[in-house]
């Protein structure tokens, strides 16, 4: 005789009893377990919703980040354009200025040349003024023919080696050279050097040609600036060296 088995009883029971079976898993499992399945189940609609949710915003940000990145290479060509525009523009004004640095320099010379002639032909009264030579004439000048006494002078005194070939240069470049006399009637030359500006060149230009002229001449020979203007340094300078400065007002 066989012993009955309450197990598999009860499990027989359960397969042909659902209600049965629903009740014992009631019995058994407590509630949290019994709804586990549908909280896992809601659980993971969430994280569908939420994923979905996460992928279309990661899509809009896609397409923004995309968005951004199209502007900027527009705005990075539209800045390669203004660039290439201003760099024209750069060039253009470096001609602009060369162009005015070349009119300056022009109308600087011009100015100069005006107050050079202006300054020569009224020197005969400027040495009268200012270095009491009387009865002067202009033996050579800027913008005028080499006097042929100096040049005579010069040739003279390099051929028999009282002066440098050298110096006997130098001194042809002098802007201007007089001849005249001083109050005693003795003769004296004067040698000026003529700038707007006097500036400290213009001042050793001047001492160091009339020292060659009172070489060559075995004459006293004055040296002078004449400008419009001088710093109190190149007065001093002047002072320091036997330079008369001659200022002229316009």
């Amino acid at each position: 005789m066989t012993t009955p088995n309450p197990i598999t009883e009860l499990l027989a029971a359960m397969d042909n009893d659902p209600q049965l079976e629903e009740a014992l898993r009631q019995r058994i499992l407590t509630r949290e377990l019994l709804e586990l399945p549908q909280k896992l189940a809601d659980l993971a609609d969430m994280v569908a919703r939420m994923a979905e949710t996460f992928d279309r915003r990661l899509t809009l940000l896609e397409e923004r980040v995309d968005g951004l990145a199209d502007q900027q290479n527009s705005t990075n060509e539209r800045l390669d354009r203004i660039d290439g525009r201003l760099d024209r523009i750069d060039g253009r004004l470096d001609r602009i200025e060369a162009d005015q640095g070349v009119m300056r320099g022009q109308l600087n010379n011009l100015t100069g040349t005006d107050y050079e002639r202006r300054t020569v032909r009224g020197a005969s009264r400027i040495v009268r003024r200012y270095l009491g030579v009387r009865n002067a004439e202009v033996i050579l000048a800027i913008n005028r023919p080499d006097g042929l006494t100096i040049a005579s002078l010069l040739n003279d005194s390099a051929d028999r080696g009282i002066i440098t070939e050298d110096d006997a240069d130098e001194l042809d470049r002098a802007d201007i050279i007089l001849r005249g006399s001083s109050p005693e009637g003795d003769d004296v030359y004067v040698v000026g050097e003529i700038s707007i500006t006097i500036d400290d060149s213009d001042v050793d230009r001047a001492s160091d040609r009339a020292r060659i002229l009172q070489t060559a001449s075995d004459t006293p020979t004055h040296a002078a600036v004449i400008g419009a203007s001088i710093s109190d340094a190149n007065r001093e300078r002047a002072r320091s060296s036997n330079v008369t400065v001659v200022i002229l007002n316009e």
